[in-house]
């Protein structure tokens, strides 16, 4: 995440139990959010995001992992795109990589056997379509910064602590 003071991982330790943190996140987000946060809180994980009319196609979440362990509590997070934006990532590189890679096979045979090799002149789409494609994650990831930053806010908020410091530590 260039330029973050952040990772988008990180963990850490507290005394607080797994119930506390979940507690002290929903009377944040329902007394103190400005921001319009919303979270989805199933057993010991929570999913924060930004509220629907504030969201867009770049827009992160924040998945917290809550792991009781015998004197305190791990916590997980992570702050990245929504899953679905992952997968017309992987999606879309996993296209442009076979389709490079089926017309090199192309290219080759055509040129092995000394026929025109129209195959290799799909390679540089290929090539620059990926390209395009990292320029545009990119640029995603400007957009969601400042939303990344509201979420981690919102959760250090809850917890009255800045987590990142602590994971440091």
């Amino acid at each position: 995440m260039s330029g973050l003071e952040f990772r988008p991982r990180y963990k850490f330790s507290t005394s607080l139990t797994p119930e506390q943190i979940i507690d002290r996140v929903s009377i944040q987000l329902r007394d103190n959010n400005p921001e319009g946060i919303v979270a989805r809180m199933i057993s010991y994980h929570i999913t924060m995001r930004i509220a629907i009319p504030k969201r867009h196609f770049w827009s992160p979440q924040m998945d917290i992992n809550l792991e009781r362990t015998e004197k305190d509590t791990l916590v997980r997070c992570l702050i990245g795109p929504v899953p679905t934006v992952w997968t017309l990532f992987v999606f879309a590189y996993a296209i442009l990589g076979l389709g490079g890679f089926v017309a090199l096979m192309i290219g080759f045979s055509q040129w092995s056997l000394d026929h025109y090799a129209w195959g290799f002149w799909i390679v540089p789409f290929s090539l620059a379509g990926s390209a395009l494609m990292f320029w545009f994650a990119q640029w995603g990831k400007s957009m969601a910064r400042d939303q990344m930053r509201q979420l981690k806010l919102s959760f250090d908020s809850a917890l009255g602590c800045d987590c990142f410091a602590l994971s440091q530590a």
